[in-house]
């Protein structure tokens, strides 16, 4: 017998015959009944610990993943600015080469 169901007995049904084939049925089937409910019970905790388990580690993976992404994006940045520092030194020394150019060619001109 379940022992939820004992201490009920003897808590609340002190004084009365228990011993027919009745109460022992009624009894053995309450009884059942509690067994059912321990046992689903337990699935379910045992499903939640491991469903716990399963989304910490996709969690920590994800913290990882987010984690890459950040270095690799941190990198591109830098890769990028070093890009965009070497463009914008191309363009002052075209600007420059233009200028020297337009020099040599005024100096190149016969004067007038």
């Amino acid at each position: 017998m379940h022992k939820l169901l004992e201490r009920q007995i003897k808590k609340y049904l002190k004084t009365k015959d228990l011993s027919s084939d009745e109460c022992q049925d009624f009894f053995k089937s309450v009884s059942d009944s509690y067994q059912h409910n321990d046992e689903d019970r337990e699935l379910i905790e045992r499903s939640l610990e491991i469903s716990s388990r399963e989304l910490g580690e996709k969690n920590k993976q994800l913290q990882d993943e987010i984690t890459q992404v950040v270095e690799q994006t941190q990198e591109m940045e830098k890769l990028n600015n070093l890009m965009i520092g070497r463009e914008i030194k191309m363009i002052e020394l075209k600007k420059q080469i233009a200028k020297l150019t337009e020099k040599i060619i005024q100096l190149e001109k016969p004067p007038t």
